[in-house]
């Protein structure tokens, strides 16, 4: 079993990149002032030969989320058998005061819970792909925002874009190639 599990914040886009990983409307995905998701919400899949459970999460930081480090326990609990992934889910856009400070939030509240990094197990994966208009993608994380890049260096590079309103199924083909617990699979039966 491969767990996903999909952290940030509120709004932007951790449903819709759940939908689109499962190649289908699971997840409740609004825009609204208000978080939509307020409790985990679980969906199984099979995905190029594996079970693949994908987790979407509260934004745990929010203020209308009531005990965030319950539902980081939980969230611990529940990927306990087998491995997991996280994907810290970031909106394409301005890297704004909120953003900067998520991934020190969210590791910090699972390095309580487990009593090690999840740096080694997380992938960055940028949303709202459609948006970048002006540059590519990697101009765009080329971008001299030190914070931006210190999350980067922290998660070993590791990086993703989403389209979640595309229908090119490619984009989570490449992003299953980044989660090592699939590479073993894929050179055993050949390419995804």
């Amino acid at each position: 079993m491969l767990n996903i599990v999909l952290l940030g914040q509120a709004g932007t886009g951790k449903s819709a990149s759940g939908n689109t990983i499962l190649g289908r409307k699971c997840f409740k995905s609004h825009t609204k002032p208000v978080p939509v998701t307020t409790e985990f919400q679980v969906e199984k899949r099979q995905l190029f030969g594996t079970e693949v459970r994908v987790i979407d999460t509260p934004d745990f930081f929010h203020e209308c989320v009531k005990n965030s480090q319950k539902h980081v326990k939980d969230c611990i609990n529940l990927c306990g058998d087998g491995s997991s992934v996280y994907l810290l889910v970031i909106q394409i856009g301005r890297f704004t005061e909120g953003k900067r400070g998520i991934f020190k939030q969210l590791e910090e509240a699972f390095k309580r819970e487990m009593k090690s990094e999840i740096r080694e197990k997380t992938i960055v994966l940028f949303t709202f792909g459609e948006q970048l208009t002006n540059n590519t993608f990697d101009e765009f994380i080329k971008d001299d925002d030190p914070y931006l890049q210190e999350i980067l260096r922290l998660c070993g590079n590791r990086s993703h874009l989403f389209k979640n309103n595309s229908i090119d199924y490619q984009q989570v083909v490449q992003l299953m190639k980044m989660i090592p617990r699939l590479q073993p699979y894929e050179s055993m039966h050949g390419t995804f």
